[in-house]
């Protein structure tokens, strides 16, 4: 009664899948080397650290981080 579809419709599907999800990711826009939006927090966290030095630059955390206390 029913066929089976073997690993070509797997391979197909997967291809559509992340297709689709990678346009999630990025807003159906496609542009992976375009500036983010929020600034590069983590990145300039992982820089201090291979100086030798645990701060955050305020001016990257812009809009991201909140003061406490």
């Amino acid at each position: 009664m029913f066929r089976q579809s073997g690993p070509l419709a797997a391979i197909c599907a997967s291809v559509v899948m992340a297709i689709y999800y990678g346009g999630l990711l990025t807003g159906f826009h496609y542009d992976l080397f375009l500036p983010v939006e929020h600034g590069l927090t983590f990145n300039s966290m992982l820089h201090d650290l291979l100086l030798g030095q645990f701060d955050v630059d305020p001016k990257v955390v812009t809009d991201e981080g909140f003061l406490r206390d």
